[in-house]
């Protein structure tokens, strides 16, 4: 099944006789071999679920929740595009004609610059920030249009933040090769796996979302190509980047749901 954003869940079953079942980590109560539970809305990330028979053998497993997500047909726009009377006018005239329903923004783009007038203090003073735009009027013009605004966020390829770090005495916060340089693909490419890129990347996406954006689109949510035996991702060693990316969007997830 797939559910709605901010709309009300309610899981129902059955369960045998002496079976004690928690859910989320509340114990649910069940009558008459029956249960029934009621969300505010679809859980951001997967629940547990656990049932206990009078033995003590349990069964668990995570229930997961897919978002129903809106058929779309969109556009793509960087910032210098919006900032072009011509192109910003043919997207405009198609929104007008019916022929799309989305016009995606890349908020922070491969080069590591941010195309709208963000207010986070990294963003400034790493100088990423263009300001050709702002990004609220931009979202309250397009949805009184009646269209959906989509974020394109690259994430970990990060040239502007990689050389800022690196200057600032952060190697910690930049992938690099075996020389103990940074890694030369890309122009750079930050470490996912330091809080503090991780929080750069969740701000501009939570700027984005107070701003109005209905949707994040992650891009370059991965580490370089290439062997991981030729390149050094400081605080990993030989592990695998895979759950650390993936707890990332987790993350993600949960703070971004707040905004709808």
């Amino acid at each position: 099944a797939l559910f709605r954003s901010g709309q009300p869940v309610l899981l129902t079953g059955e369960a045998e006789d002496g079976v004690s079942l928690v859910i989320a980590g509340v114990a649910v109560e069940i009558v008459d071999g029956a249960f029934a539970v009621e969300l505010s809305e679809p859980p951001a990330s997967p629940i547990p679920v656990l049932a206990i028979d009078r033995a003590g053998n349990t069964t668990s497993f995570d229930m997961v929740f897919p978002i129903a997500y809106p058929t779309t047909t969109g556009v793509h726009m960087s910032a210098a595009s919006w900032r072009n009377d011509r192109l910003r006018g043919a997207v405009l005239e198609l929104i007008d004609e019916g022929k799309i329903t989305a016009v995606e923004f890349s908020l922070k783009d491969e080069s590591g610059m941010i195309g709208y007038r963000s207010d986070i203090p990294l963003a400034n003073e790493a100088g990423a920030v263009i300001g050709w735009y702002d990004l609220e009027d931009v979202v309250a013009d397009l949805h009184g249009r009646g269209v959906r605004v989509v974020g394109r966020l690259v994430a970990f390829r990060d040239p502007v933040l990689a050389q800022y770090a690196w200057d600032q005495g952060n190697a910690d916060w930049v992938i690099q090769g075996l020389n103990g340089q940074p890694l030369s693909r890309y122009g750079g490419f930050t470490n996912f796996n330091h809080e503090a890129v991780r929080q750069y990347n969740l701000d501009i996406a939570t700027e984005a979302a107070q701003a109005g954006v209905d949707d994040i689109l992650w891009d370059y949510i991965r580490r370089p190509e290439g062997r991981l035996d030729g390149m050094i991702i400081p605080g990993m060693g030989d592990a695998d980047p895979a759950p650390v990316i993936v707890d990332f969007l987790a993350q993600a997830q949960r703070e971004l749901r707040r905004y709808d």
